[in-house]
């Protein structure tokens, strides 16, 4: 029994999942989940307890990297929070089905033997190839003799954001312009899946990676949030706690899920900034620190360290705060840049509450479900990257 993609869905849980899908179809966004609540409120239905009631597996804590049919979802939902479907619910919503189901796996396909063949630009460094929407377009599927399929436009603009909440594969660098012409660099994680070919190969797959890597960081006392019956996945003992000896052999859990920023952004900048002159040692300090933090659970720290790097790399932008960058810059994957930006302008205050809120009677803690998703920082620091390689070479 595969624990999603033989689930039994109750009718009220099928109809919350296509709701958001309708809404992404709509739009290109997904929905606030305020738009969804309001929904089903006219329904008379608790949307909160049905979505939380969705079949998931692993754990939605750092490295354990949960799945199911939505993205994890935080502690305290806001209604401006935006609320995810990920590739596994095209097993059970026909919509995402017809856009995404019928076309991952075989992209799968694409990025692995992408990787295989690229071949190093310089002798002694890794290969570094890359996926891009233009080779999407241009390919074709002959199924049955003059019969030719190209992937769907909806399908190709939407791939990266799906790429960047499935937990198992991780991608490099990336470059998102306003023209839909993307770029992603394909890492070793795509490895996992070459043997893959349907959907439900690899959703199964998924979910035994994130199980196997959610046992290794629950450690001697953790408990998974979501149990599943499948032996294939483990087992657990008779107090709830997960029995290390039934952890797949093969599984890869560093593969699983990426750092908060990964060292190729990192080293990118490090790359960068000597013939810029700017100097970068306290922001590659305060990424390392970041990442160690974010491995570590700490959500204090990782917002104070988030909130010192917004407000370190301003003079980059050529502007005086991280507000200031958010509303005036001129990014150069506009739309989807430029809101990541103003996401991260928007956690000031939850930084501030993190670093300057006094102690209290009453006071409610912050966890890492408070954090932005990595991609937001990443998204900012590969900016950064850009305009420094722009930038004059530096004086001596």
């Amino acid at each position: 029994m595969n624990a999603l993609a033989d689930a039994s869905l109750e009718p009220a849980q099928r109809k919350l999942l296509v709701h958001i899908a309708e809404a992404w179809l709509q739009t290109g966004e997904w929905p606030q989940w305020g738009y969804v609540q309001h929904a089903f409120d006219r329904f008379d239905l608790d949307a909160e307890r049905l979505l939380r009631s969705l079949p998931r597996v692993g754990a939605d804590t750092v490295f354990a990297a949960g799945y199911g049919y939505t993205t994890a979802i935080p502690q305290h939902l806001r209604e401006n929070d935006p609320v995810r479907l990920t590739v596994a619910s095209s097993l059970v919503v026909e919509q995402m089905k017809e856009i995404v189901g019928l076309h991952f796996a075989r992209v799968l396909q694409t990025m692995v033997k992408l990787y295989l063949d690229t071949e190093p630009t310089l002798p002694g460094e890794p290969p570094r190839p890359m996926l891009k929407a233009d080779r999407l377009r241009s390919l074709v599927n002959r199924g049955k003799p003059g019969h030719q399929r190209v992937y769907p436009h909806r399908f190709i603009q939407a791939l990266p954001e799906l790429l960047a909440y499935e937990p198992a594969i991780a991608v490099g660098s990336r470059s998102l312009p306003p023209d839909g012409a993307w770029q992603l660099e394909i890492t070793r994680s795509v490895l996992l899946f070459r043997n893959v070919r349907r959907i439900e190969d690899y959703v199964y797959k998924t979910c035994e990676t994130v199980t196997a890597t959610a046992a290794r960081y629950a450690g001697d006392t953790g408990r998974l949030l979501a149990p599943t019956s499948d032996s294939r996945f483990g087992s657990f003992d008779e107090t709830g706690l997960w029995d290390p000896t039934s952890v797949p052999p093969t599984a890869s859990p560093a593969d699983a899920r990426p750092p908060y920023l990964d060292d190729d952004l990192l080293t990118q900048i490090e790359t960068t900034a000597p013939s810029t002159r700017w100097k970068v040692d306290k922001l590659l300090t305060l990424c390392a620190e970041l990442n160690d933090s974010y491995a570590s659970n700490n959500a204090y720290t990782c917002a104070a360290l988030i909130r010192a790097v917004l407000d370190h790399i301003p003079p980059v932008f050529g502007h005086r705060d991280f507000k200031q960058v958010a509303a005036q810059h001129t990014f150069t994957v506009q739309r989807t840049d430029k809101a990541h930006a103003q996401k991260l302008a928007g956690f000031k205050d939850i930084a501030d509450d993190a670093l300057h809120r006094p102690i209290s009677a009453n006071i409610p803690l912050i966890t890492m479900n408070d954090i932005p998703e990595p991609a937001r920082l990443r998204a900012v620091l590969h900016e950064l990257v850009t305009i420094m390689r722009k930038a004059p070479a530096a004086t001596t």
